[in-house]
């Protein structure tokens, strides 16, 4: 019975033959197996012989059992270290001999004197004999003192599951006693042997034995990452652990029995911090950054009441950039910081602070760059009682927070820098012209969210909308409302930004256009969180629509109508004379007038409409070889042959011949360049008289450029002139013309323009800043005496249309 329930076990354990402690018990219940079946079949076979084989194969198993229980209680314990080949060579050593000595009995009578034909009952023993067992029971009292001292310091589980093992394996043993030293005649081993069985197959089931192994005490503390001083009521270190060694100014050795206040390396410490706590108060004590009040805390901190718990955060700097106890405390800061990163808790890096393929974690990477020698740790010292009762010391932790704290400064940088873009937004928001806004959904009553703008755009304050007081749905106009809103749903149905233009009631009844932009803000599982836009107010947009059509309209009709009177006007003086005849000429003349006015207009619409700050690099003589041709198709018969060019100065480029504009000059200006020397030129012709004559000079030098029209005219009337200064009209005073407002509103953002008129004409200086063309820099030429002078010399055949030019 005793050989199947160790064969049972045997089966039992082997399931679990990989984790500590299982390889030697499957040795022990292979001992138990082959000592209580030799045993059994020793006392049924009838022939000495063969019983005296049995019974020798028994003692192949005894010292299986006691070298199985020997190496079983040091792996239980957390002392499988101990276990190498060199110690198993020498733990093989006795159980060898003990079968050459067994199986060699017929030579010699050194283990048995006598074996009867029972040798169960009956046999006497030899000096070598005595040895064998003298050896088995010293293996057996040190693993059972190994245990032992294992249950002292078990916790319950382990506790009970020890005893039960010791139970089982004293049972055979202790029966094994009993037969060897005192007068009892049978060996009750082999059914001892089945009890032992049946105990161990209890611990299994009751205990979930080999299900949960324990690990020594002394191994967890030794391989945490925090470090730990066991001190006595002195002061005197009595046990510490491999992490807290980069605190020390000592070695781990020199440590035990030193003073903590003179081992631990206080010089390069610095404390952050100090709390001492009772169980109903925490005090913190102020620190300044210097030496005086640096010692007093740490002072403080290791002479206070050594009843009470206390804790003070501290800055080390290490001793030396190759200090390996510091190598290995990063080690397992890297650890934590790979398993915090990498998500795979337990994983342990290749080397300190190394990651995967051998690059360092980020979070090592990011606290060397801040702080790439000082660390920080929490120290703890706490009380620790002798059964709860007694003050036995005190038990000091140093916890490595280094990656604490790094992570606490970037979250309060992260902090900061959140609480800014914050101000930033709300600032963006507040400033922008339109109403930001938040809805739960297109439909819902009220907003999670409306900027201030709100009250501008629609006359309603912001709370009026958070509260659901009133909608913005419902401030749209009632013919546009039901358009509107299946816009919004459909577009933030498909995931789409939507941007619609209608018109709303604003308080009072006023009405307004705006423009709604806006879309859907979805959470990761597709489901919308949010619906977000800005209303912006295009009213006066919508107005110049308007007018621009208006415009169009006028200009439109205006033009066709003038054509019609201009007509008529010219057929009826081609049949009148006299004064009748002189008076539907000065028709036709105010019709024409009349007609060049409404393409000025068209002008000013089209400036209106050019983007402002539109700065480019526009070449001068391009410009005014468009103006000239457009000034001979309006005005050819009055100025051919009375306009002349010149050039002089650093140009671009300079072109072969006496023709000035085919040079090359570029100055800061815009597209509609050529436009607003044209109508300069066209004043100079207006106010020219019969035979207007145009001297342009273009003069030029490294930084500005200058371009000069004279002519000889009768001078621009003092008040244009006025009012192209003031820059202003009145009721009472304005223009006849656009066409000096025209040249204004395009040549004075790049350009300073000024006039100058006398009785013997006008002059008009404007004055460029040269435009930087890398390319053209290079072939600049400056030739001041070289100048270029032509005189307009159109012909009628081949001429470019000046309008197509501009």
């Amino acid at each position: 019975m005793a050989t199947v329930f160790s064969l049972v076990l045997g089966g039992m354990t082997w399931q679990y033959r990989e984790r500590p402690g299982a390889k030697p018990f499957l040795l022990l219940v292979a001992g138990l197996a082959i000592w209580s079946g030799g045993t059994f079949l020793a006392s049924i076979d009838p022939s000495f012989e063969r019983t005296l084989i049995w019974y020798r194969l028994t003692y192949a198993g005894i010292p299986t059992v006691v070298l199985g229980w020997f190496l079983f209680a040091l792996e239980f314990t957390g002392r499988g270290n101990w276990i190498n080949r060199r110690t198993l060579s020498l733990l093989a050593i006795e159980p060898i001999a003990v079968q050459f000595v067994v199986w060699t009995h017929g030579w010699h009578d050194l283990f048995w004197r006598d074996v009867s034909s029972n040798p169960l009952e009956q046999a006497v023993y030899g000096d070598l004999f005595w040895i064998h067992a003298l050896y088995s029971y010293g293996l057996l009292l040190v693993g059972t003192i190994l245990l032992l001292s294992f249950v002292l310091y078990s916790k319950t589980l382990y506790r009970d599951q020890v005893l039960a093992i010791m139970v089982a394996i004293t049972i055979p043993w202790g029966a094994n006693m009993v037969y060897l030293f005192t007068s009892f005649q049978s060996d009750l081993t082999p059914l001892a042997i089945g009890v032992s069985a049946g105990a161990f197959a209890w611990s299994m089931f009751r205990y979930g034995f080999m299900d949960v192994v324990p690990v020594a005490r002394e191994t967890v503390i030794d391989e945490m990452n925090d470090g730990v001083l066991v001190l006595d009521l002195e002061g005197r270190i009595v046990d510490l652990n491999r992490a807290i060694v980069p605190l020390l100014e000592t070695g781990e050795s020199d440590a035990v029995g030193a003073s903590v206040t003179s081992t631990l390396a206080l010089s390069r410490m610095r404390a952050l911090d100090f709390q001492t706590h009772t169980t109903s108060w925490s005090t913190p004590v102020d620190l300044a950054d210097d030496p005086h009040a640096n010692a007093g805390a740490l002072e403080a901190f290791f002479d206070g009441d050594v009843r009470s718990e206390r804790t003070i955060e501290i800055e080390v700097e290490p001793q030396g950039q190759a200090n390996a106890d510091t190598d290995a405390d990063w080690a397992s800061d890297a650890a934590t910081a790979l398993r915090y990163d990498a998500g795979a808790p337990g994983d342990r890096p290749p080397s300190p602070g190394v990651g995967e393929g051998g690059k360092k974690s980020d979070i090592r990477r990011d606290i060397e760059a801040e702080t790439p020698e000082c660390r920080n740790y929490a120290l703890t010292l706490s009380p620790f009682y002798a059964q709860k009762e007694s003050l036995t010391g005190q038990l000091l932790v140093a916890q490595d927070i280094t990656i604490r704290k790094h992570r606490e400064r970037q979250l309060e940088r992260l902090a900061d820098e959140l609480e800014r873009q914050s101000k930033e937004q709300a600032a963006l928001i507040e400033n922008l012209p339109g109403i930001v806004y938040r809805l739960p959904s297109v439909t819902a009553d009220s907003c999670s969210f409306v900027s201030q703008a709100a009250e501008a755009v629609t006359g309603y304050g912001p709370e009026t909308f958070e509260s659901g007081e009133r909608s913005l749905h419902e401030l749209v106009h009632g013919d546009d409302r039901q358009q509107v809103l299946e816009q919004k749903r459909s577009a933030v149905a498909n995931g789409e930004r939507y941007d619609v233009t209608y018109r709303i009631r604003s308080a009072g009844d006023g009405q307004r256009w705006v423009r709604d932009v806006g879309e859907g803000i979805v959470t990761g599982d597709g489901e919308l969180a949010s619906v977000v836009g800005v209303i912006l107010d295009v009213t006066e947009n919508k107005e110049r629509e308007q007018l621009q059509v208006l415009n169009r309209v006028l200009r439109h009709n205006i033009r066709n109508e003038m054509n019609v009177i201009k007509g008529y006007a010219s057929m009826a003086a081609k049949q009148t004379s006299g004064e009748v005849r002189d008076g539907l000429h000065i028709v036709e003349r105010k019709s024409e007038m009349v007609m060049r006015m409404s393409e000025k207009a068209r002008i000013v619409q089209q400036l209106l409409g050019t983007p402002a700050g539109a700065n480019r690099g526009v070449d001068v003589f391009g410009a005014l070889s468009d103006a000239l041709y457009r000034l001979d198709d309006q005005h050819g018969d009055r100025i051919r042959g009375r306009v002349s060019v010149t050039a002089n100065g650093e140009l671009d480029a300079r072109a072969d011949g006496d023709d000035p504009l085919k040079h090359s000059l570029h100055v800061h200006g815009c597209d509609l360049l050529a436009l607003g020397l044209y109508e300069l030129l066209e004043n100079a012709v207006v106010h020219g008289g019969d035979s207007p004559t145009i001297d342009i000079t273009v003069t030029s030098d490294a930084e500005t450029a200058e371009l000069r029209i004279a002519d000889s005219g009768s001078g621009i009337p003092d008040t244009e002139r006025d009012v192209i200064d003031a820059g202003l009209e009145s009721p009472l005073e304005h223009g006849s013309g656009m066409g000096l407002w025209i040249s204004q509103w395009i040549l004075t953002p790049y350009a300073d323009l000024t006039f100058d008129s006398d009785d013997d004409g006008t002059v008009v200086t404007v004055c460029f800043d040269r435009f930087d063309d890398e390319s053209s820099s290079d072939e600049q030429t400056s030739d001041s005496e070289n100048t270029a002078r032509l005189t307009w010399p159109l012909s009628n055949e081949g001429d470019v249309d000046g309008a197509d030019r501009l």
